[in-house]
């Protein structure tokens, strides 16, 4: 069990894996900070980015996606005064 954990790790640490951690973090941040766009949306952009490649670098591009969109909507309700959601009245 401690070999397969190595070996996962040895996948991720791969500058290659990194570098779409990288670059799907960059695009989280970029499309989370439009207003009206969120991390969701991101996703859904960058979905078709994932299909020629390997799992592993598709899954990694995902999260690096959705852990740079989740914080963006933060900059954008603070920096910009919008608002995260409409409110209901």
């Amino acid at each position: 069990m401690f070999d397969l954990l190595m070996v996962g790790l040895q996948s991720v640490t791969n500058p290659y894996t990194l570098s779409f951690i990288l670059l799907g973090t960059a695009a989280g941040i970029l499309v989370g900070c439009i207003p009206g766009f969120g991390s969701t949306m991101a996703m859904v952009l960058c979905l078709p980015f994932t299909f020629g490649m390997s799992s592993i670098n598709g899954m990694a591009m995902m999260l690096g996606v959705m852990a740079g969109g989740c914080p963006a909507a933060w900059f954008r309700r603070f920096f910009l005064a919008f608002p995260a959601r409409r409110e209901r009245w």
